[in-house]
C-alpha cells in the first residue's frame, strides 16, 4: 500500500563536455491521483558542470495502478546549437492504496536426514 511517495531524481552528465540549461520534467503524475505535498516536478539549472539533484514530495487518496513514464531532461552542450533531450529510467508500476494479502516469497523446507558413514 502506497499513500505518500517521495520522488528523488538525480542526473549524471556522462561526457567530457559540460551541459548547461538543464531543464527536468516530471509531469505524468495524474492530478486525479495525486497532489503535491512539497516540491514541483519540474526544475532548471542554468548552470550544471556537477551533479545535480531534485525531489519532491506526492499524496495519493485515490486506489489505483500507476504507471508512470520516464522523465524529460532538456539540456545544451557547448559543441550543439540545438536543445538536446534524454529520458529517465521508467519506473515500475506501483500499487497505490491497493489492500493486498500478503504473499510468501520463499518457502522453506527442512529435511531431516541420517547419514550414514560406513568405514
Amino acid at each position: 500500500m502506497l499513500k505518500d511517495h517521495s520522488r528523488i531524481l538525480k542526473c549524471f552528465l556522462v561526457s567530457s563536455r559540460t551541459a548547461y540549461d538543464v531543464s527536468l520534467t516530471d509531469d505524468s503524475w495524474s492530478k486525479d491521483v495525486f497532489h503535491i505535498i512539497r516540491g514541483n516536478t519540474s526544475m532548471s539549472w542554468e548552470s550544471s558542470g556537477a551533479l545535480v539533484s531534485h525531489a519532491f514530495e506526492l499524496e495519493s487518496e485515490a486506489q489505483a495502478l500507476f504507471y508512470g513514464a520516464p522523465v524529460v531532461i532538456t539540456f545544451r552542450i557547448p559543441t550543439k546549437a540545438a536543445l538536446q533531450e534524454a529520458y529517465s529510467t521508467p519506473i515500475l508500476p506501483l500499487h497505490i492504496l491497493v489492500d493486498r494479502p500478503p504473499v510468501k516469497k520463499f518457502e522453506w523446507v527442512v529435511l531431516n536426514r541420517r547419514i550414514q558413514i560406513v568405514l
